[in-house]
């Protein structure tokens, strides 16, 4: 199977009755590698030997279990992993390991922590004008009443630029205060009507 965009390489899905894999025709791999003019090649299995894993540092070649694919497919439900992301693991030679994805499930964490933070900001407003001080305040009563992580001043300035900003066009800045121009459920409403927008199939066309 050939993998593009805008990464190029081959992946082999391999099947096995035993726990791991005992060998691997790596010339056949190498050279359907080097038609597709592929960067990277990796093989998925149940397992690996000990010496295929050998073979395939020596052969530039990556393996990944089964489990580690599922766990890379558990990600991406709620984290669109980008392809500049996920090619140190495409092109790791030798195993990959469920340790090798940490830095992804970080990434989704991190990003499930930033959508999580513009909802918290958005209800931190009302249709009063208010300083980025006092709302940062109201964050950070917030945080330590409800046990949630801060949200620092940096992260919060940018959050209020981008529900300033003209597509969410959810709030309004005036001589440097703050306001709501919708409900809070309004707000949330608005931002679903966006994203519906964007994935339409017209927006794709």
């Amino acid at each position: 199977m050939l993998v593009e965009a805008p990464i190029r390489g081959i992946v082999d899905c391999k099947s096995t009755a035993d726990d791991s894999l005992g060998s691997l025709n790596f010339a056949r791999l190498k050279r359907h590698k080097k038609e597709n003019e592929a960067s990277f090649l990796v093989v998925v299995g149940k397992g690996f030997d000990r010496a295929v894993v050998r073979d395939a540092v020596m052969e530039q070649c990556t393996l990944m279990p089964v489990e580690v694919l599922k766990e890379i497919l558990r990600i991406s439900r709620t984290y669109t992993v980008s392809p500049f992301e996920i090619e140190y693991l495409l092109r790791k030679e030798g195993l990959v390991s469920l340790e090798d994805c940490q830095f992804l499930k970080r990434a989704a964490d991190d990003f499930q922590n930033k959508t999580e933070s513009v909802l918290r900001v958005i209800a931190s407003l009302d249709f009063m004008p208010r300083a980025l001080k006092e709302i940062k305040g109201r964050l950070d009563y917030e945080a330590e009443e409800k046990g949630k992580p801060q949200i620092n001043e940096v992260e919060l300035s940018e959050i209020l630029v981008f529900l300033c900003s003209p597509v969410p066009s959810l709030a309004t800045r005036i001589d440097g205060n703050y306001s709501l121009k919708y409900s809070q459920n309004q707000s949330v409403e608005k931002l679903k009507q966006i994203f519906r927008v964007l994935v339409s199939p017209s927006a794709k066309e």
